[in-house]
């Protein structure tokens, strides 16, 4: 089960939460939609005006939990995870207020469509805090498709992959 699915959502940005012109809104990060299937035109939730950012998750109580899966955005016009985070840092809490750290990540970037899986270790909490530094291109925003949010038992299969051209969907181009 997905714990984040449809869960309160908060981010340092309102700007970008709320943000109509542009469709890059922060309820898009728990929908259950990992992909862009041609529908979001890769619009997930992206960072504006800085590099650096956070965002929340409100479980609703307090869970366990060991995995955050992270899905870049893009489409077969975009490049996927050219803003994807390149530094997260993911803290809990169980008042929203007082966070302590537990894990930092850092790589180096996406190349494909898939989603990226961290570990975080056996966690109990109600909140979790991702603190977003820096993206892969360096492009003065960050942006994600989606987060998931599990208690691995072993059980669970690996972040989805993709791949465009296994794509069922047909475009025809005219002139």
């Amino acid at each position: 089960v997905n714990l984040a699915l449809d869960a309160v959502m908060t981010s340092s940005d309102l700007y970008s939460s709320q943000n109509t012109a542009s469709g890059w809104y922060l309820y898009n990060l728990n929908d259950g939609e990992r992909f862009d299937d041609m529908g979001k035109f890769g619009k997930g939730w992206r960072t504006l005006g800085t590099n650096d950012a956070w965002l929340t998750i409100d479980l609703g109580s307090t869970l366990k939990f060991n995995r955050v899966d992270l899905y870049a955005c893009g489409n077969m016009f975009d490049e996927y995870g050219t803003r994807f985070p390149r530094s997260m840092t993911f803290s809990v809490s169980n008042d929203g207020e007082s966070w302590t750290p537990v894990k930092t990540y850092t790589h180096e970037g996406i190349t494909a469509m898939q989603g990226m899986e961290i570990d975080l270790g056996e966690q109990t909490a109600r909140y979790i805090r991702i603190d977003i530094a820096g993206t892969t291109e360096d492009q003065g925003y960050a942006d994600l498709f989606e987060i998931e949010v599990y208690n691995d038992d072993g059980t669970l299969p690996a972040p989805e992959t993709r791949s465009l051209a296994n794509s069922d969907e047909v475009i025809t181009y005219r002139n």
